[in-house]
């Protein structure tokens, strides 16, 4: 093996040759020769093409400043032939796609390209709505690659747009950005989740439905964690509908906003999933209810293994909820957190606070309400809850929204 001033100096002498070619035929055996001698001068000064394959990976995956640094990996395959073989050699550089910067157009070329680069690994793919004919172009090569598919975030995306097998789809998210006013058949949702049998999460974000019969209902045996958002003034039926069409034996935590759906007909879903249910959101319209009804009670009653308990209600049930879980020990025995959205009348709701924590001191960590005034409430009952916060109880009290489940 030459040495580095030897290559270096063989560089320059075939340099000088090629000005003097004049474009003659022996430029292209130059200009050949003098790339492999550049490769060879950097396989001896290039430390990282030096090093083994993984530690050179791992520091490619250091300079990414995201799982979606998309420019940054294509940087490093324009650096030198060494680099490019070392890139293209680590697939997991380009097992997380992100497609929605990319122009219509140009969407299949880019899956064409990036989707071979994870060779068998799973991948995760961030997708949004783009318009026929580049959709189908763009699916067709997705398709070819589905069951390798791990994660997948939908944006603006009908679901009918993607009908394939998604057998290795553990995450799902389909979220309505711009296209909020799109109405999609309930039934093309069932069919959705029917193709993703080993799906585990699941986001449905401003999605319209409209009712559509729903032929076979469907159990997802791994489904652990479902939300389904809708805006308070969107169209289309509750996002809670799509449970009476589902049997979810693994659920751990559900979200459900909008939630205006028969009270017997959930408690019909919890029954035939019997599920390990620990987190439960549930934003109820304010015509809908003004106390903890009995067949809410009885939902409630199926759920006995649930730690945190998060509900969005009108003015008047906030209290009487308190009022009903310290009532009623047997009802959620194991709940631990418990958030309430609602105000809290001050002269006769604060002192129910108090008698709540009285009676879940044992098993409570955390008590937040959102839409009553702390200064308030503190001057009221502050002496009376303090105790509990010495017993190491969380209390957050305010008029603001914050982060929730």
């Amino acid at each position: 093996m030459a040495s580095a001033e030897e290559l270096r100096a063989r560089i320059d002498e075939l340099s000088q040759e090629l000005e003097r070619q004049n474009r003659s035929s022996k430029i292209s055996t130059l200009e050949h020769q003098r790339s492999v001698a550049r490769c060879q001068l950097n396989g001896l000064v290039d430390p990282v093409a030096r090093l083994p394959l993984e530690i050179s990976s791992d520091i490619f995956h250091q300079c990414l400043s995201s799982r979606h640094d998309v420019p940054t990996c294509s940087t490093l395959l324009r650096v030198c032939h060494a680099w490019n073989d070392i890139a293209l050699a680590t697939p997991s550089l380009w097992n997380d796609i992100v497609s929605a910067d990319v122009p219509d157009a140009k969407v299949a070329d880019f899956l064409q390209i990036w989707l071979p680069r994870s060779r068998s690994l799973r991948f995760t793919l961030t997708f949004r709505r783009i318009h026929c004919p580049h959709l189908d172009d763009a699916i067709d090569v997705l398709r070819k690659h589905a069951h390798r598919l791990q994660t997948l975030l939908a944006i603006d995306m009908e679901p009918t747009s993607v009908t394939m097998a998604l057998h290795a789809l553990k995450s799902l998210t389909m979220v309505a950005r711009v296209y909020q006013c799109l109405s999609f058949p309930l039934s093309t949702i069932v069919d959705m989740l029917r193709a993703a049998p080993n799906l585990e999460s699941c986001h449905f974000a401003s999605l319209q439905y409209h009712t559509s019969p729903v032929e076979v209902p469907l159990t997802c045996a791994s489904l652990r964690d479902l939300r389904l958002s809708l805006e308070p003034s969107g169209y289309g039926i509750s996002s809670a509908e799509l449970l009476l069409h589902l049997t979810l034996p693994a659920l751990e935590t559900l979200y459900v906003s909008q939630f205006n759906i028969d009270e017997t007909e959930f408690l019909k879903f919890l029954i035939r999933s019997s599920p390990p249910l620990r987190l439960l959101y549930l934003w109820f319209q304010i015509d809908r209810v003004t106390v903890l009804s009995p067949g809410l009670v009885a939902c409630l009653q199926t759920i006995p293994s649930l730690t945190d308990l998060e509900l969005l209600t009108p003015l008047k049930c906030s209290s009487h909820i308190l009022d009903t879980l310290a009532a009623t020990p047997a009802l959620l025995p194991n709940l631990q957190n418990i958030t309430i959205h609602g105000r809290i009348r001050s002269a006769e709701g604060y002192p129910r606070v108090v008698n709540f924590l009285a009676s879940r001191r044992a098993t409570m960590r955390r008590l937040r309400l959102v839409g009553v005034d702390e200064k308030s409430f503190f001057e009221a009952v502050g002496p009376g809850v303090r105790e509990f916060v010495d017993d190491g109880i969380d209390i957050v009290v305010g008029l603001q929204e914050d982060d929730g489940m």
